[in-house]
């Protein structure tokens, strides 16, 4: 088999992983990280899948979406009670998540991490 031919990387970009591993250092919220990695959330996040299929925004303007991400009407870090509350969540599809996200960008920037 040929090998593979290597690609040209500017040298200020590193080496290839070097930037997650730089994120998940200083950018990532740890507290965040440590929810969303535990078994209880990819559990939950497996039966919120299976239970709503369909994106809830889209299924309200008619549309028919396969949901992706679940995704928190209240934020875990102001009510971590609520983390695992079937009724503090949404499934939506990657493209209401990212739409969602974008329009709240300015006010997540200025959230002071804890």
């Amino acid at each position: 088999m040929p090998k593979r031919i290597p690609t040209w990387r500017p040298p200020w970009l590193g080496p290839p992983g070097d930037r997650h591993q730089q994120y998940n250092r200083q950018g990532r919220d740890r507290e965040m990280a440590k929810l969303y990695g535990s078994a209880r959330w990819q559990k939950f996040r497996a039966l919120i899948k299976a239970e709503r299929v369909l994106c809830e925004r889209c299924k309200a303007r008619g549309l028919v979406v396969i949901g992706e991400m679940v995704h928190h009407l209240v934020d875990p870090r102001d009510a971590p009670e609520l983390a695992f509350d079937p009724g503090n969540v949404e499934l939506l599809c990657r493209s209401c998540h990212s739409r969602h996200h974008g329009e709240r960008q300015g006010e997540d920037r200025c959230r002071p991490r804890r």
